[in-house]
């Protein structure tokens, strides 16, 4: 599976809808397939390490996803998961 050309809006898009396929997949506990992106690994591995469960992981994941969308939209890759619990925390501290 090749990457989308994050040079494109269709890119970017394609992007966004594959991630937010993604952390809607880990939010149900229903990850689907066994091919993998590299940065999809990533996230799941930064997710299963955060050691959250539960109610706590959904409420994380939908942070996570509303905080990563403008940044895929606009080009960039998403924060680690890892690294949004950080500035989260960070934030409420």
């Amino acid at each position: 599976m090749s990457a989308p050309d994050l040079q494109t809006l269709a890119g970017r898009q394609a992007l966004l809808a594959q991630f937010d396929c993604l952390i809607g997949q880990i939010g149900t506990a229903a990850v689907l397939g066994p091919n993998f992106r590299r940065w999809e690994m990533d996230i799941l591995l930064d997710v299963e390490a955060s050691g959250l469960h539960g109610p706590d992981l959904r409420a994380a994941l939908i942070g996570y996803q509303e905080e990563s969308g403008p940044r895929l939209v606009a080009g960039d890759m998403p924060l680690r998961f890892s690294q949004y619990l950080e500035e989260t925390n960070d934030t409420l501290a």
